[in-house]
């Protein structure tokens, strides 16, 4: 039988788990600690697309470890791509997990102006560079920082378009990630990540998109947003891998 659930905006981002960090609450309310599973190592990419037999328990605490790890280690990735690269196939091989039990599950997630995308292939490095480069060139005249941060979140959200809008119409809420980041507070920096994806699916945000670029193409970039999100671990990898890649940009002027 298929799994389905229908949720309002505001279940959809605020359901309960590990850290406030979205992880569902059918999945469990457990919070795992950065003992709960020690770090992945020298795991190959096709690793994840093999038969499996990950629960959700077990996906819960991958993916909170992920994060925890990400707030540790963040400030000593010192520019370094490699580790950057390492750190973001790391995520992505837990999102396929997720994928995968998800599509044996026969699981679904309707919102109120369409299905979730489950089966969104998540964001190679090679794309996220990429939508990241393209975002930078849009927004020139912004604030350097703001510049850099806002073009990594775009590019996570798989968004190489409209950067120049979003930064108009996040501009209070990037300022505040922005003081957080050059502090190298990354436990604040995940809380105000969230924020900034509480108020992206809120109805005030996406009128205010619509006016600014049309309400099908707003409803069109919220479903890409929105399939970042997983069941079971929620958008812990998108913010385990923002933290991540941005230790790699600001960390090493911080330490």
């Amino acid at each position: 039988m298929r799994s389905r659930e229908v949720l309002d905006r505001r279940q959809f981002v605020y359901l309960a788990g590990g850290m406030s960090l979205g992880f569902p609450i059918w999945a469990g309310a457990n919070s795992f600690a950065q003992q709960s599973l020690p770090q992945a190592e020298g795991v190959q990419e096709n690793d994840a697309t093999t038969a499996n037999t990950t629960n959700e328990i077990q996906l819960i605490s991958l993916a909170d470890a992920y994060v925890q790890n990400a707030i540790a280690g963040a400030s000593s990735i010192n520019g370094d791509l490699n580790l950057l690269q390492q750190q973001f196939r790391q995520g992505r091989q837990i999102f396929i997990k997720a994928q995968r039990r998800l599509r044996a599950l026969d699981y679904d997630i309707t919102l109120p102006n369409g299905p979730v995308n489950l089966d969104a292939p998540p964001i190679s490095f090679a794309q996220f560079s990429n939508f990241e480069q393209i975002n930078m060139a849009a927004l020139v005249g912004e604030d350097d920082s703001v510049r850099k941060i806002l073009s990594k979140i775009l590019a996570l959200f798989g968004i190489s378009e409209f950067a120049e809008v979003f930064a108009k119409l996040l501009a209070a809420d990037l300022e505040g990630l922005a003081a957080a980041v050059l502090a190298a507070n990354w436990r604040l920096v995940t809380t105000l990540f969230f924020k900034i994806i509480d108020a992206v699916f809120s109805r005030a945000f996406l009128t205010l998109l619509g006016e600014n670029i049309g309400a099908k193409l707003a409803a069109k970039l919220a479903a890409k947003i929105a399939s970042r999100f997983l069941p079971f671990i929620g958008w812990a990898i998108l913010i385990g891998q923002l933290v991540w890649a941005l230790g790699e940009e600001f960390g090493k002027k911080n330490t």
